[in-house]
């Protein structure tokens, strides 16, 4: 199994954002690890990640109960974009 090159997490605490993207570096010390705070934040990276790069993310970590928009709510978004 290939080891995801590219991981967006997505968390409001910062220190589960802090001690995840601590671990997910050490188990894979070339991953890129992008964190967003929110779902709103999140469909924004993707969207110029993919528009500029044409990368998205090979692995999502995605917390239910966040402000702005609830994961729930950035699944749906995310199954209804073009991304």
């Amino acid at each position: 199994m290939k080891r995801p090159d590219f991981i967006l997490l997505i968390d409001d605490d910062h220190i589960t954002n802090y001690l995840t993207q601590r671990l997910l570096t050490r188990l894979n010390p070339s991953a890129t690890v992008r964190i967003a705070n929110n779902g709103e934040e999140a469909l924004r990276i993707i969207k110029e990640s993919a528009d500029s790069d044409h990368i998205t993310p090979d692995l999502i970590l995605l917390d239910v109960n966040m402000p702005v928009m609830s994961g729930i709510e950035f699944m749906s978004a995310l199954t209804k974009s073009e991304y």
